[in-house]
């Protein structure tokens, strides 16, 4: 399955603190997208190291993977212990420089076998599928935000514009041990994995309709980042796709 990803500083920031990593070969396809934060140094160091460590450990663990012969489990299992060891690299990094005191990322993962994509999260990166005219959010924000529309305090057009809408309750290398979502999908024509840079200003159906406009997915990744940064560019940009049409 092809996979193209890029990154943007914004227009606002001095740094980009996003970071994404992408790894493919015959057998899977695998993507990492991970946005910093603790200072300009502290959330770059934070995504890199989040998603270099991911990475190293998901290609371990799936050099000794049966792939004529395995379970959902076992994919979930290894998403979240990569998830975990990013955790711990992250957070035992902190703890080497003054700087990267507190510092911590977002990580939003997908993993392609076949048709099935195999999905973990911990904070409010996310993933999009897309199938024909249609479009869903497949990961959950574990923000302050999402919290309250899910206890009925807000609604979802009052979460868009939210002030504490940067809140995030669960992120990956600030405390010793994090959580996090694992998903898996069938039937989809494109995956979108982004920071909340691009999701705070592009709606989902605008990205929909990128997506989906025949273009090569390089220029779609310019197109979406192009429109970010027309509507302010106030944060780092980051959008990997998946495209479920196309195969290595």
């Amino acid at each position: 399955m092809l996979c193209n990803g890029i990154t943007n500083i914004g227009l606002k920031r001095k740094s980009n603190q996003d970071c994404f990593r992408i790894y493919a070969t015959k057998r899977y396809t695998a993507a990492v997208v991970c946005d910093g934060m603790g200072g300009a140094k502290g959330g770059s160091t934070a995504s890199r190291t989040a998603a270099t460590a991911f990475m190293k450990s998901l290609r371990s663990s799936l050099a000794t993977l049966n792939f004529d012969r395995f379970t959902t489990g076992d994919i979930d299992r290894i998403l979240a212990n990569s998830l975990n060891l990013a955790n711990t690299a992250v957070y035992e990094k902190a703890g080497t420089n003054d700087s990267y005191e507190g510092m911590g990322t977002t990580l939003v993962a997908a993993v392609c076998i076949g048709d099935r994509a195999y999905i973990v999260n911990t904070g409010d990166s996310r993933l999009y599928a897309v199938k024909g005219e249609e479009i869903r959010q497949v990961t959950k924000d574990h923000s302050f935000v999402q919290y309250l529309v899910d206890s009925g305090a807000i609604s979802e057009h009052e979460a868009v514009n939210h002030p504490q809408k940067n809140i995030i309750l669960k992120v990956v290398g600030v405390a010793e041990s994090t959580e996090c979502d694992v998903f898996n999908i069938t039937d989809f024509d494109y995956l979108l994995l982004c920071t909340d840079g691009l999701s705070n200003v592009v709606s989902k159906e605008e990205m929909l309709n990128v997506l989906t406009d025949g273009l090569d997915d390089v220029t779609k990744l310019n197109i979406l980042v192009e429109v970010a940064n027309e509507r302010g560019g106030a944060d780092n940009i980051t959008a990997v796709v998946f495209d479920g049409k196309e195969q290595l």
